[in-house]
């Protein structure tokens, strides 16, 4: 049995003293392994293993700074009834792949999965400054759509019935000064989340966003240098924002938990950008 602070579980050791050629002893080796099955351990490893090291240094949960960002399905539950079962599994797991394989390269970590969607933070302490933990985050929002599209697409030229322009991913990104982030270990799982007023805006920052909108909220994008464009195309000197009350669609939810929050739709700004 092995027992470290918050740790426990079993494992398996081999010992053997070690002596000189000469017959003095020099030590032991202790050879240490999981008490699980070879089969078990493969899936264990699995994944992408610079964002498990990142997960494994918050095992002290604590206010850390950083950006957050939420990714959803638009009509996921629309999609599927119309898919079959098959087909709709497919589309789910090669799309969360994709996504969060976007974040593990930017630096980020994963949170808790919850419906179709995908969470993110990218935080300061990891990635150097508040500056590159927002510019992580926005890069990781930009490409979301655009990996939707190639996913779907793949799909569809595999012979399923998934059409690439219904397949759109909303995504809200925003800032947390006062996030309190952690790691969770339970039975089967480890999952970092965080906790705070901040976390509830940018789900509803997300829930905001319609037909593959990006919406990023001042918050955040004040984070980045104001030194001219960014490599995005983002100018922060140039951006005007909106009260998050005051777009089309948004629900009473959203607008008590965040709707004099200013925001911007980076998709139509970098449009606007591309045109000048």
């Amino acid at each position: 049995e092995f027992h470290r602070g918050d740790f426990s579980g079993r494992i398996n050791y081999i010992a053997q003293r070690v002596r000189h050629e000469d017959g003095r002893p020099l030590g032991y080796l202790f050879l240490y392994n999981p008490d699980v099955p070879a089969s078990v351990q493969t899936l264990m490893v699995r994944g992408n293993r610079p964002m498990y090291e990142r997960m494994a240094a918050l095992v002290e949960p604590r206010t850390r700074p950083g950006a957050i960002l939420f990714g959803d399905l638009e009509a996921s539950g629309t999609l599927s009834r119309q898919l079959p079962s098959v087909a709709y599994c497919r589309l789910i797991r090669a799309l969360r792949g994709e996504l969060e394989s976007e974040v593990g390269r930017r630096g980020g970590i994963l949170g808790k999965h919850a419906g179709d969607g995908v969470t993110a933070f990218f935080l300061s302490e990891q990635l150097g400054s508040d500056a590159e933990a927002a510019a992580a985050a926005l890069e990781t929002a930009l490409a979301f759509p655009r990996l939707t599209e190639e996913t779907a697409s793949a799909l569809s030229a595999d012979d399923l019935p998934v059409k690439p322009r219904g397949i759109r991913l909303n995504v809200g990104a925003h800032w947390g000064a006062t996030v309190f982030v952690g790691q969770i270990a339970a039975e089967g799982r480890l999952e970092v989340t965080a906790l705070g007023d901040e976390v509830n805006e940018a789900a509803r920052i997300q829930q905001s966003a319609r037909h593959g909108r990006v919406l990023g909220s001042k918050a955040l994008l004040e984070r980045l240098t104001v030194d001219g464009p960014t490599e995005m195309g983002i100018d922060p000197a140039r951006l005007e924002y909106e009260p998050l009350e005051s777009l089309e669609g948004v629900t009473e939810k959203a607008i008590r938990d965040a709707g004099h929050l200013p925001v911007v739709d980076l998709h139509e700004h970098l449009g606007r950008a591309a045109l000048a």
